[in-house]
């Protein structure tokens, strides 16, 4: 089985072709390839998502809509759809 991240780059207004080919060579550089095993199937095949996204904040009284905010870049297993989510500060392709 190949280690590859498969991205196809979509034409998105806010998840730009440059971000996310600058989220892929992050990815590239980070995750290392004997790490990109799904946990879930054992598969190592990897899509990007079209869009960027964000936990919802959960506070004591329930969610807050408005509030802080971390936008990820989310990676789907391309085999049973685990999905994981990487931080877009961290990546440099976001600034809070």
């Amino acid at each position: 089985m190949s280690n590859q991240i498969r991205v196809l780059i979509m034409n998105n207004k806010y998840f730009t072709k440059e971000k996310q080919r600058k989220a892929l060579e992050w990815l590239e550089e980070k995750w290392k390839p004997e790490n990109r095993n799904c946990e879930i199937c054992g598969h190592t095949h990897w899509r990007m998502g079209e869009d960027l996204v964000t936990p919802i904040t959960f506070a004591e009284n329930g969610f807050i809509f408005g509030g802080n905010a971390y936008p990820c870049v989310l990676m789907m297993c391309g085999n049973c759809g685990n999905s994981k989510t990487f931080n877009a500060v961290f990546m440099n392709i976001e600034r809070v």
